[in-house]
């Protein structure tokens, strides 16, 4: 498919590929990563995709693969054309550049992002709003009652008239999934109805939209057309090695793909990348299903160990160690030291991330099920052990036993 007679050297490479022996020191010991889905790597089937690629210059738009990819995205979302960046955060601050210029063409000049104080956009892009775009940041959180941001709650803190004290609001920004939750389609709307109401961009970072659209069975295209601009993950839960999609019209495109250039994003035979791209898709997509029926497989079994830990939307799993009375530091460690003891030769090692009384756990196409066993079993065992060490008496010089309990309700 990616192939062509100037790249009759890759296709000999992608034929002998599975034979090909590469020293490269390798671990015996397998490892089943839960920290994000960003750890996935190429199989053998990615790579020879990639290696049988059709390639041009892509800063000259010469590069045929980045072509599909690009015309398959924008087809699966419903907008005029697409470009392909190296990453998430580079196409959510391409969007909100090229707005923000389009906005200086109606006379506003002082602008104001409204989005979720947990989003990526915020939280993980280095301030790439102000230092980009020379735009504030609003972040909004969602009430005690509603998981995401609702339209009620974004009207209340929008600025849409010239004012000498505050930045006008400009753009919307969303994010669907966020945290493994997926953004309900109706309140969606009602928010694009007041950006209407307004005149204001709707961007979305929807790095994760394959999950949602996999988990409620909504099309890409009814998503992504409440938005002047999308951004759409490769590397995460499709399993593609890098590189993210922004779509939107020809004209923002256009724009955008001046300032990935100024930003230092413009590649060359790109389309080995994009070949990655367009596997995944076709084969890795599909997968998602899976991901989330074990997903919820985990969430279980984490029940079931006592855990607190609401059912998952999509491919996350967010357990509590309140009920337990543990920290996860505490139980991570505990994890590590467990797997430290087996050895070199024990079951395969689990990789976990988090502190405090909450984890994200997350699952994707490179977790079988046989990890979520192999996890299960080791918390099993990790808080199976604090639990014991914490119920054992201390004994302070003559003083009489105490259990642990006992000297927390005694203490200052």
């Amino acid at each position: 498919m990616y192939s062509s007679t100037s790249n009759s050297h890759a296709e000999t490479l992608a034929d002998n590929f599975l034979e090909l022996k590469i020293n490269v020191p390798v671990s015996k010991r397998k490892t089943f990563d839960f920290r994000s889905d960003t750890v996935t790597v190429p199989t053998s089937e990615m790579l020879v995709s990639m290696m049988s690629a059709a390639v041009g210059d892509d800063v000259k738009n010469e590069d045929p693969t980045v072509h599909l990819l690009e015309e398959k995205i924008a087809q699966l979302t419903g907008k005029q054309a697409a470009l392909f960046v190296c990453s998430g955060t580079m196409s959510n601050q391409l969007a909100i550049r090229t707005h923000v210029t389009d906005n200086y063409a109606r006379e506003v000049v002082h602008q104001e992002v409204i989005l979720d104080g947990r989003s990526h956009l915020f939280h993980y892009e280095l301030g790439g709003i102000a230092f980009h775009s020379a735009c504030q940041a609003c972040p909004i959180f969602p009430s005690e009652t509603t998981a995401m941001l609702t339209a009620e709650l974004i009207e209340k803190r929008i600025y849409a008239t010239n004012d000498l004290h505050t930045a006008n609001t400009s753009i919307i920004a969303l994010e669907n999934t966020l945290n493994g939750m997926v953004f309900a389609l109706e309140e969606i709307e009602k928010i694009k109805a007041l950006a209407t109401k307004f005149n204001l961009k709707m961007h979305l970072d929807g790095a994760r939209l394959w999950n949602a659209s996999t988990a409620t069975g909504i099309p890409m295209h009814e998503y992504c057309k409440h938005f002047d601009s999308v951004s759409l993950c490769l590397s995460k839960g499709l399993g593609a090695p890098i590189g993210s999609v922004l779509v939107g019209t020809k004209a923002f495109i256009q724009r955008a793909k001046q300032y990935r250039k100024a930003f230092g994003g413009g590649w060359r035979q790109a389309g080995l990348l994009a070949a990655a791209g367009i596997f995944a898709i076709d084969q890795n997509w599909p997968k998602l299903k899976t991901d989330h029926e074990n997903a919820h497989i985990l969430h279980r079994g984490l029940v079931r160990l006592g855990f607190d830990v609401s059912p998952p939307e999509t491919n996350m799993v967010w357990p509590s160690a309140k009920s337990l009375g543990l920290q996860f530091d505490q139980i991570i460690a505990e994890v590590d030291s467990i797997q430290n003891a087996e050895g070199a030769a024990g079951d395969a090692r689990v990789l976990l991330e988090g502190a405090g009384d909450s984890m994200r756990i997350v699952v994707h196409i490179q977790t079988p099920r046989e990890a979520i066993d192999r996890l299960l079993k080791l918390l099993e065992k990790a808080t199976s052990s604090l639990l014991q060490k914490s119920s054992q008496p201390l004994v302070i010089g003559d003083a009489p036993a105490q259990t642990a309990s006992d000297v927390a309700s005694t203490a200052d």
